[in-house]
């Protein structure tokens, strides 16, 4: 090789770590612009271990998992049919959804807010159904110190909210009990052995090393959906489909419905906190004609009512054990348009307006 062609290699080779960092600093910028400054680093010396490969989410030996502690969650999500905006999650010392930490307790009334994903929130702490029912709240009662702790989680069953309450009530000692169960799969989600579970007896169990066999990937290719409309069956015609094609567990899942209920109340009754359970409808019990519209297997799904006679049956359960419940199908119906909701169907910021403009007066008039 001649002089001057190595020159010429070694002046390349010079260039080449300039070229790399200046692809690395494009990319950087890139991502800054679109999704703002980078995530915080998960300490590596913490003893959360992430749950599912998420990091929002780490392990926790009662309840299976729970938000991670100390962190924010920064993603972009949009209303159904609209744009994609920038949402940054708070995540407490406790892990709860709220921006401010726990540090001591405040002498006005505390509100345990328990729930799944929807509650949990694809929206921003200050457009939570938990920050506005708070706010809204101290308004009307005139506390200023009237807080509500939002510990719902991703992914929750109805049977971890009473867990997630369980290790939070000597902590946070609530006042009140507010558990917003999601009609759409937080009844399918009891039928989940793999996770904190009760057993066709009634027996509280620990997750099951080999649960059974996973079965939704099934259902979702049988109604084949596009992509944009998968959100809907992850948030509603999942369980629809599971108790339509097992029509046999829907008894067994009741009985574990019914006795986690029963579990809330009585650790309600224990700590001398009123309960109040409120029951957030899914996409398909509000606009069932859109959905049946999709296609001929979602129109075939939604004739058979499975949701809608879920959502009756856990009605006619509240009542029979005296639970104080705020339905909020009906207020959803009349009041919500589609953008109330996520393009991923969880609600969206019109749905938590609405969920914290209906519990407020039930909240404020909870008595033990």
């Amino acid at each position: 090789m001649s002089s001057p062609v190595r020159r010429r290699v070694f002046f390349a080779l010079l260039l080449v770590p300039w070229l790399i960092a200046f692809a690395v600093a494009v990319v950087f910028v890139r991502v800054w612009r679109e999704e703002g400054p980078p995530l915080p680093l998960i300490d590596a010396m913490s003893t959360e271990r992430s749950w599912n490969g998420e990091r929002f989410a780490v392990l926790d030996p009662v309840v299976g998992w729970r938000p991670r502690r100390d962190f924010v969650d920064r993603h972009r999500m949009a209303p159904l049919g609209g744009r994609r905006v920038r949402h940054e999650r708070a995540q407490n010392n406790l892990g709860l959804i709220r921006s401010e930490d726990v540090i001591g307790l405040p002498k006005g009334r505390r509100v345990l807010l328990l729930g799944d994903s929807h509650l949990m929130g694809v929206v921003s702490n200050r457009e939570n159904a938990s920050d506005v029912l708070e706010r809204l709240a101290r308004e009307r009662s005139g506390d200023p110190e009237l807080s509500v702790y939002n510990a719902s989680c991703h992914n929750y069953s109805l049977y971890q909210y009473v867990l997630r309450a369980r290790t939070l009530m000597d902590r946070l000692r609530p006042d009140t009990l507010l558990a917003v169960i999601f009609v759409g799969n937080d009844l399918l989600e009891l039928e989940d052995l793999g996770r904190p579970h009760i057993d066709d007896n009634g027996v509280e169990r620990r997750a099951v090393a080999d649960p059974l066999p996973e079965t939704a990937t099934r259902r979702l290719v049988a109604l084949r959906l596009t992509l944009q409309q998968q959100g809907l069956f992850w948030q509603g015609l999942n369980q629809a489909s599971y108790f339509r094609d097992y029509p046999k567990r829907v008894r067994p899942m009741l009985s574990r419905m019914r006795r986690s209920l029963e579990l809330l109340s009585e650790l309600a009754a224990n700590h001398d906190a009123a309960l109040i359970v409120a029951l957030l409808p899914s996409f398909d019990l509000i606009f069932p004609k859109r959905v049946a519209a999709v296609n001929e297997p979602a129109r075939a799904l939604m004739a058979r009512n499975v949701n809608v006679n879920l959502h009756a049956a856990l009605v006619a359960t509240l009542y029979e054990l005296g639970i104080p419940t705020v339905d909020l199908r009906e207020r959803f119906r009349t009041d919500a348009s589609e953008d109330f909701f996520a393009d991923d169907y969880h609600i969206y910021v019109g749905g938590h307006e609405l969920v914290a403009d209906a519990l407020v007066a039930p909240l404020l008039g909870a008595t033990r």
